[in-house]
């Protein structure tokens, strides 16, 4: 068999490996009785197995419709197109990253470098349907939907069929825009969003960030002169966020995340003329965020005229023009 997959029959797969990697390896070099036993025991077992031979779009819908009757999730097929195996082959080769297609792919690549400590191991490891949350959140500037849902995000999506749809003349979707987003998240993570975050404002607000922190980018990108080609395209923040993630540029990258962490952290706290509590649109902050017209002026005026204003601070103190050496320099 040339590359295999398992279609149907992932959870099968995943228990007798969970159960045999406790009971077979459990950290020592030597054998007792009961790892023996298990290893006979699993030597003569036998799971009943159906291999198909057939082309890709064929495999998609064996294993849609034979998953029909089981609570799948719809990302979990992502593994089934191409697209995303072409970026995954592209990821690992261009910037060792394991970009995973798969639920439970991190893990199964982990547990087997482990095993074969003389392969090549990646840099990092990333979910490829996080990543393009990042995308819709931060360059389609749809925060609220990215938190509160997941269909649209998904090929045959409406956000999806945005981002890989390009403009005559741009360059297609693919990996340069996962590694920017990658990098966008990264500086998220390093920053400490999340539910257990200890910063109360932090903990449900990650896709509000990259909204922020991406306006703001184009903000730069269309005040600097030297840039000839406003309005800002996904693919013109897709080059400013490399330029900005080498290392020479990460002190502009981290000045721009800690305006927009800065802008975040104020609109969140629950007082002052900006506050996120005197938007006319507020019940609830978890309900507010899921909003899929977070961002607009039609939902959130208060966060675009705090926008608007940690613009004019950062323009003032410096930060922009720094941020733009920055792009100008690479």
């Amino acid at each position: 068999m040339r590359d295999p997959y398992v279609v149907n029959g992932c959870q099968t797969t995943r228990t007798i490996w969970d159960v045999l990697d406790v009971k077979l390896n459990p950290g020592g070099t030597g054998q007792d009785a009961a790892s023996e036993n298990w290893t006979e025991r699993a030597r003569r077992g036998g799971v009943v197995t159906k291999i198909v031979r057939s082309d890709e779009a064929e495999i998609t819908n064996i294993t849609k419709f034979t998953n029909s009757q089981n609570s799948v999730r719809d990302q979990d097929f992502i593994a089934l197109q191409s697209g995303f195996q072409n970026w995954a082959a592209a990821m690992a080769d261009e910037y060792r990253i394991f970009l995973e297609i798969q639920r439970g792919g991190i893990e199964a690549r982990k547990a087997w470098e482990k095993q074969h400590p003389e392969a090549q191991t990646y840099g990092d490891y990333v979910n490829a349907f996080d990543l393009i949350k990042v995308y819709g959140a931060g360059w389609m500037g749809r925060p609220g939907l990215a938190f509160g849902k997941n269909p649209p995000f998904l090929p045959g999506g409406s956000v999806y069929g945005s981002i890989i749809s390009r403009q005559a003349g741009e360059p297609a979707f693919g990996t340069r825009d996962l590694y920017a987003a990658y990098k966008v998240k990264g500086a998220a993570d390093q920053i400490g969003f999340g539910r257990t975050s200890a910063h109360p404002s932090r903990r449900q607000s990650r896709f509000l960030f990259y909204h922020i922190v991406m306006r703001m980018l184009g903000n730069v990108i269309l005040l600097t002169p030297q840039f000839r080609n406003p309005p800002v395209s996904e693919n013109a923040l897709t080059d400013a966020v490399l330029l900005l993630a080498n290392s020479e540029s990460a002190e502009a990258f981290s000045t721009l995340c800690n305006a927009a962490v800065q802008l975040l952290d104020q609109y969140l706290t629950f007082d002052g003329d900006n506050s996120v509590s005197k938007e006319s649109t507020f019940r609830d902050l978890n309900g507010f965020l899921k909003a899929e017209n977070l961002g607009t002026a039609q939902h959130s005026p208060l966060l675009v005229r705090s926008l608007e204003i940690q613009n004019a601070a950062f323009n003032m103190s410096g930060g922009r023009e720094r941020v733009a050496e920055a792009l100008l320099a690479g």
